[in-house]
């Protein structure tokens, strides 16, 4: 979560728009858990795939449930590099 106070706090600083982290993220699924908690229900947690956007079927390999959910996340983070170039973060392929 440490690269989420680094983007908002340089988002700040450039008065540009915090960068929208997307769901299917590890990152994303955390923050999307942590902004729609209930006081009365909250379990701090750990990543893990409950907490994740439900795929678009039922999978019941968990290997291969694991394998979608990262692939999705790969795309997702792909499509969401931009908004941190924006911000002056730079990345190596």
């Amino acid at each position: 979560m440490g690269c989420v106070a680094a983007a908002g706090m340089t988002a700040l600083l450039r008065d540009a728009p915090f960068p929208p982290w997307p769901r299917a993220t590890a990152i994303g699924s955390l923050m999307h858990y942590l902004s729609d908690a209930q006081a009365g229900h909250f379990n701090p947690m750990n990543v893990n795939l409950g907490i994740f956007p439900p795929l678009d079927r039922k999978i019941r390999n968990k290997v291969q449930r694991c394998e979608l959910v990262a692939q999705r996340a790969e795309a997702a983070w792909a499509e969401f590099l931009p908004h941190l170039e924006i911000l002056g973060w730079t990345f190596r392929q």
